[in-house]
């Protein structure tokens, strides 16, 4: 671990970190994560911290909800980045203990663009083409089980909306139940958009999420003014904890060269 005076709040996601670490680690720069959680990342004496347990706590939460809901076949569809790749893999790991069957599934590339341009029909175009891939495998897998045995495993950022939107399109994933990860838990775009929100419903949508204990009044206070500075009320963990993140660096600073000034870039 070096020894720095510059301190990076963030990056926010697994796959903005593993593009910039490296080079944390050559110029001594510490990098203090609020959110990714790749196993990828899990890395002794390097210069990143993060203030969330990694994906294999997410991976065994969700393999046991899945089995304890009876689901012993899971078909998975994800992002192929680290976070995705990483999750997917400890899940499958974790289920098949248990004695399930994790299939090939579906992998993608996210497209790209904002997630008002991911509405756009080309793009429903292009999901088309995943979720009939995804659609095949499922009817496959509900010919040769009981189809409540059979669950999907979706790891996606915000084009869980259009994914969900565009799976109203195949009646076969309709018919089983959907499972996500922190990624998707309390997206507020999802039940913004009423096809999104129907697909969710009907497939019983189920996500984790890591919680942040609210029983403290001053965790609460915090929560209540970022709810009013975001206007949004969703979800408000990884918020608090980037909160704690900037506390904790500035604190730390103050104890070492009796300064609490600290330059923070935000990525």
């Amino acid at each position: 671990m070096c020894s720095s005076d510059l301190i990076v709040i963030g990056p926010a996601t697994s796959a903005a970190v593993m593009s910039v670490k490296d080079y944390a680690n050559q110029h001594d720069v510490i990098l203090i994560s609020p959110s990714s959680t790749s196993t990828a990342l899990s890395i002794a004496d390097d210069n990143l911290f993060r203030f969330v347990p990694d994906d294999r706590n997410q991976a065994e939460f969700i393999s046991n909800k899945m089995w304890n809901d009876g689901i012993r076949v899971v078909i998975p569809m994800w992002r192929s980045d680290t976070f995705g790749n990483e999750l997917v893999k400890v899940v499958k790991e974790n289920f098949e203990k248990k004695g399930g069957l994790v299939m090939e599934g579906v992998e993608y590339h996210p497209h790209t663009g904002e997630f008002s341009s991911s509405l756009h029909r080309i793009n429903f175009i292009m999901w088309n083409q995943h979720l009939k891939k995804l659609s095949s495998i499922v009817e496959s897998s509900i010919s040769q089980f009981n189809p409540r045995e059979v669950g999907v495993y979706l790891v996606a950022y915000d084009e869980v909306t259009p994914i969900l939107i565009q799976s109203n399109e195949f009646d076969s994933l309709n018919k089983i139940r959907w499972y996500g990860s922190d990624a998707t838990a309390e997206n507020i775009q999802i039940i913004r958009n009423i096809d999104a929100a129907h697909f969710a419903q009907a497939t019983n949508f189920s996500n984790p999420l890591y919680s942040v204990n609210l029983h403290d009044t001053r965790a609460v206070e915090v929560k209540d003014e970022l709810e009013h500075q975001l206007r949004d009320a969703g979800a408000m963990t990884y918020p608090v904890l980037a909160y704690d993140a900037v506390w904790v660096a500035s604190l730390s600073l103050e104890k070492i060269y009796g300064d609490p000034l600290i330059d923070i870039v935000k990525l």
